[in-house]
């Protein structure tokens, strides 16, 4: 037979006002910032659900799953002066707190080899062409299913997040710079007018440098789906239970296993590793151990 069933699930919702922040001051002063309630109110919210299911329940054969989902949510509410404060860059009323204001990239110049964003209002490029980009985790969770068979016990966890992050080629520093490594999506960059390439112009300059680093920083090209599933751990068991083992080695059981950690990660993200996204750190170490248990 089979059951399915939802073992919990919540909902919460929390308001908190406010907030602690640090508040700039005059450089005269002596001190960047001072420790400040600041007129702020901040909502959390979030669905988490426990779900589980015998999917199989034989004699000989059982399958059993269970899975967690959590999805959180922020939302700026209130703040008060925001549109004086330094924060204006960083925030914006009714939508997450783990957002960028970014301008819509809109390609590469053909004729200058410079990036080029989208002017909504058909004026200057100003700050009130930015939209909100959200970076932090739509949701995640995991799924563990055990199936056994007669003597046998396979064990398999994976892990799932839905996220948007920066790609590799943020992390990088302008190309054409000297004594940096590049990731080879570089090479495709703008050499002559009329390229159409996906690649910023190499360069040397101070200016130019600049001019790449602030549109890194500002524009949203390097923003792509970093969702990922990952195989985070497997086990095999095989497991020996006999009268002649009891009797002649005094040994109730013996399970001989094989297990593995972090074995395959399933992603579109261009990076090292979508968990720890720093591109100076590896992934998580794909580890393999095998060994007997004896009970006695």
């Amino acid at each position: 037979g089979a059951e399915r069933g939802i073992r919990d699930r919540s909902y919460y919702r929390n308001r908190s006002s406010r907030q602690l922040t640090g508040r700039r001051l005059p450089e005269l002063t002596g001190f960047a910032t001072v420790q400040d309630n600041a007129p702020v109110t901040v909502q959390n919210s979030g669905l988490e659900v426990l779900l589980s299911a015998t999917l199989i329940d034989g004699e000989h054969l059982s399958w059993t799953t269970s899975a967690n989902v959590t999805i959180p949510r922020t939302k700026l509410v209130r703040y008060d002066g925001l549109a004086q404060s330094p924060n204006n860059v960083r925030y914006m009323i009714g939508s997450p707190l783990d957002i960028r204001l970014l301008y819509r990239y809109t390609g590469i110049d053909p004729q200058t080899g410079r990036f080029t964003f989208d002017d909504g209002n058909n004026d200057e490029l100003d700050f009130t062409d930015r939209y909100p980009v959200a970076y932090g985790p739509e949701l995640y969770g995991g799924i563990d299913n055990v199936i056994r068979y007669r003597n046998f016990e396979l064990s398999l966890l994976f892990q799932f997040v839905k996220q948007i992050r920066q790609d590799v080629i943020a992390f990088f520093p302008t190309p054409g710079v000297r004594n940096h490594n590049q990731p080879v999506e570089v090479m495709q960059r703008w050499q002559k007018p009329g390229d159409v390439v996906p690649i910023h112009r190499f360069t040397q300059s101070p200016g130019g440098v600049v001019e790449y680093v602030s549109g890194i920083n500002v524009g949203d090209m390097t923003y792509r789906n970093a969702s990922y599933i990952r195989l985070k751990s497997a086990a095999l068991f095989y497991t020996i239970a006999s009268p002649v083992l009891q009797e002649k080695m005094n040994i109730k059981t013996l399970r001989v296993f094989v297990q593995g950690q972090n074995l395959v990660t399933f992603t579109r993200y261009r990076g090292f590793d979508p968990e720890s996204l720093i591109p100076e750190f590896l992934p998580p170490l794909r580890v393999l151990t095998a060994g007997v248990e004896i009970k006695l």
